[in-house]
């Protein structure tokens, strides 16, 4: 009866550890992108990285991942890693007004005010609404 006991224990065990890794395998790019940008509302940049990159290792060309994982470089001041993000999101869509613009940013902030003037026309031409508003920041 004891041993009974002890493997019903140890399936038990056995069972719920499964159910975790399941519950893990059933996250989805979609649902951490939502954990990423509630880290990101919360300033709490280090912690959405790790679910964008989460999210990435899933679906490697999740553009608005890279793109919300760069700007979370980007308010870390890590402004290296950030362009990298939106130079991915142009490789895999050279029409994404959005990727222009988010690099424009962090290169003015880098103080490439030349390269700022080109993405932001660039995110302009693309369709990006505000872009004359940056123009005229960027472009001087």
């Amino acid at each position: 009866m004891r041993q009974l006991y002890k493997l019903c224990i140890f399936s038990a065990v056995i069972v719920m550890s499964c159910m975790a890794h399941i519950a893990q395998a059933q996250d989805t790019p979609a649902k951490l992108l939502k954990q990423g940008k509630e880290k990101s509302a919360a300033k709490e940049y280090k912690a959405a990285i790790a679910l964008f990159d989460q999210a990435i290792k899933l679906d490697g060309k999740f553009k608005q991942a890279y793109y919300l994982r760069g700007m979370a470089y980007f308010k870390l001041e890590d402004f290296q890693e950030a362009v990298a993000d939106f130079n991915r999101i142009i490789a895999i869509d050279a029409k994404h007004a959005m990727a222009y613009a988010g690099r424009a940013q962090v290169k003015h902030e880098a103080g490439d005010n030349e390269g700022a003037c080109e993405d932001i026309k660039k995110a302009g031409e693309l369709g990006f609404a505000e872009s004359s508003v940056y123009i005229k920041k960027y472009c001087r």
